[in-house]
């Protein structure tokens, strides 16, 4: 999926359960874009696009912030 917002490459995690997959929300680690508004990247949270948790001053936040 290309992220409607920055058109960079988009990504979900996806977990095979033994009975199907279950999938979540698409989004954008370069911007932050979300299909899941609950997750869409805002200045006042640490849950990233994916609803994965990022520590304040993490080298991933850090390196996110220079894209």
């Amino acid at each position: 999926m290309i992220c409607p917002e920055c058109k960079n490459e988009c990504d979900r995690d996806e977990v095979d359960v033994g009975v199907g997959v279950i999938t979540g929300p698409w989004g954008c680690t370069v911007c932050g874009w979300s299909e899941d508004p609950e997750y869409s990247h805002n200045p006042d949270t640490r849950i990233d696009s994916r609803g994965g948790y990022t520590p304040d001053g993490s080298s991933i936040q850090e390196e996110g912030a220079k894209k």
